[in-house]
């Protein structure tokens, strides 16, 4: 039980920020994902200047920008009431913060072994794949700040988030990371 922010829960989420922040580049994590309804692990980044109260960037004078006009780049999100489908995402002023400029595809194994989920952030656009099988491409004709926030440094983070509808007979589960790799 946790009993933090003054609401008692029955389970707790965990979120790792990195301190290292970079700008283009190809990421790699090779992960295996947790299961069940309710279960919501993923993999992405943030831009560096994201005002957000407590966050490692933030503190550090950095933080000028809202969200979504910071940028988010979902690398990797799985949703456990869609068990076996995975996706990659990214949020933008122009999208409003919604999820609509999206992608996916079903990785049968996606919680039984380990899978490689790769972004290659360039310049003008950003491509996701798993297990080197293109599953997103994010490209935009206009290179703005509404539509592409992409062009200053980013961190990346890696959580396992239990939402509300968690199946009541849960018990526990791992976001397993086998490497993070940046280059």
């Amino acid at each position: 039980m946790d009993n933090s922010q003054g609401v008692t829960k029955q389970y707790r989420s965990a979120r790792l920020n990195s301190k290292f922040a970079f700008q283009y580049g190809k990421i790699e994590i090779c992960a295996k994902l947790p299961s069940g309804l309710g279960t919501w692990p993923a993999i992405w980044k943030l831009g560096k200047n994201i005002n957000k109260n407590g966050a490692y960037w933030d503190n550090r004078g950095y933080g000028t920008t809202c969200w979504p006009a910071c940028g988010e780049i979902g690398i990797m999100e799985h949703c456990g009431y869609n068990q076996n489908y995975v996706q990659s995402a990214t949020h933008t002023s122009s999208s409003y913060g919604g999820t609509v400029n999206i992608g996916g595809q079903v990785i049968q194994t996606a919680s039984a072994e380990f899978h490689t989920y790769t972004l290659m952030w360039y310049p003008d656009r950003l491509v996701f794949s798993v297990d080197g099988n293109i599953n997103y491409r994010y490209k935009t004709i206009e290179l703005n700040n509404d539509k592409w926030p992409f062009n200053e440094e980013q961190y990346l983070l890696l959580n396992f988030a239990i939402l509300p509808d968690i199946d009541p007979n849960f018990i526990a589960d791992n976001l397993e990371v086998d490497y993070v790799r940046i280059y």
